[in-house]
């Protein structure tokens, strides 16, 4: 019976720690709350992700215009904001504008998924690996803004939307 209990105690141990999706949170310029991930102590990486847990997730608090930052700090060390992870802003109906941080490298499955007020994005210098979905059902994009190192583009993220009606490319 005891060897039963133990067991038990640490596999909900175990997956009472997989289920949280943040490993620190940052409150960003305007007052927004950014929930990260460290992807990589060592090299001090952070990503973008989503707030509560995966079996219960959270309204979203994301509403109007916000820049995410390039680099944070945490326990007194500065992370460098290297992705936006999987679901990261998903079913944040209230956001207008994102602009993404220089340095970001990737954006995870669906990390915008039904934002369906999204209507500016705007892309960092360096290109951007993309996941599948990642603006899904975000029917409002209208104006999109890459940085000046892009080389192509796949428009197909953006079939969703019926409204983008300009991409601007810096020279």
């Amino acid at each position: 019976m005891k060897r039963t209990n133990i067991i038990t105690f640490i596999l909900l141990l175990g997956s009472t720690s997989l289920l949280y999706a943040h490993d620190f949170t940052v409150t960003g310029k305007s007052g927004e709350k950014f929930f990260f991930n460290i992807v990589d102590a060592k090299k001090q990486h952070v990503e973008v992700t989503y707030q509560g847990n995966i079996s219960a997730p959270q309204p979203s608090l994301y509403t109007g215009e916000i820049s995410v930052p390039a680099r944070v700090k945490h326990n007194n060390t500065i992370y460098r904001v290297v992705g936006i992870g999987k679901k990261a802003f998903s079913n944040a109906a209230s956001l207008k504008g994102i602009v993404l941080p220089s340095g970001l490298s990737s954006i995870g499955d669906f990390a915008f998924e039904g934002c369906s007020g999204l209507e500016k994005i705007v892309f960092p210098g360096n290109s951007v690996r993309f996941g599948e979905g990642v603006f899904f059902r975000c029917t409002a994009i209208g104006q999109v803004t890459l940085g000046s190192d892009w080389t192509q583009v796949n428009l197909k993220m953006f079939r969703w939307s019926d409204r983008l009606t300009s991409i601007v490319i810096p020279a």
